[in-house]
């Protein structure tokens, strides 16, 4: 959760740099940055949420919970079916 702290305080850096050139961005492009950076923010913070391990067991169960309509069905000897 370091790197992502991490991360985010650069951004937030990058950021205030970029603060001297929004006297030349009209009120739409400014909103839609700062919306940009909060989503970002967001994002970040929600993958240093969890751990590999727990995204890894949620990836899992989106599996499990897919339909089977594109597996291939089983053949037996006889034809289809099992």
């Amino acid at each position: 959760m370091g790197r992502a702290m991490e991360e985010l305080e650069s951004i937030k850096t990058t950021a205030e740099e970029k603060n001297l050139q929004t006297k030349y961005l009209t009120k739409a492009e400014l909103s839609h940055k700062i919306m940009q950076r909060k989503m970002e923010e967001k994002r970040i913070m929600e993958k240093a949420a969890l751990t590999h391990k727990q995204r890894v067991e949620k990836f899992n169960e989106h599996l499990d919970n897919l339909t089977e309509h594109f597996d291939i069905p089983k053949v037996s000897i006889l034809g289809i079916g099992v």
